[in-house]
């Protein structure tokens, strides 16, 4: 009995939730490296869950987005709606050819859907 409630408890503790992972956002407009690619705001952006965000001098700036709450992503036609809401799970990011290191980056996803 004593063997059933251990593995029992390390099965709780070691699994990952599905949902760890998912980012949410929403498609801003189509714009970045790649002809398919879209402006996607992040809800409540976090530094310390979402590798591809990081800090900005341009924290002051309410209405703009960067590096610190956004990314783009390259999206089929069918998501191709501003406005749509999206989540998605982050894979990697990509190179970007923007010059600011302000800008978004430009990152690859999987398990995308709307939400």
């Amino acid at each position: 009995m004593r063997f059933f409630f251990i593995i029992l408890l390390l099965s709780f503790t070691t699994c990952k939730k599905e949902n760890d992972d998912v980012v949410r956002g929403t498609l801003i407009e189509q714009k970045g490296c790649f002809a398919d690619a879209y402006l996607v705001a992040i809800d409540h952006p976090d530094f310390s869950n979402q590798p591809f965000l990081r800090p900005t001098v341009l924290s002051a700036c309410i209405a703009c987005y960067n590096c610190s709450n956004a990314v783009f992503i390259r999206l089929p036609a069918s998501f191709a709606v501003t406005g749509t809401r999206i989540k998605f799970s982050y894979v990697s990011t990509e190179i970007s050819c923007l010059s600011s290191s302000e800008a978004p980056a430009h990152i690859t996803v999987k398990n995308l859907s709307r939400i």
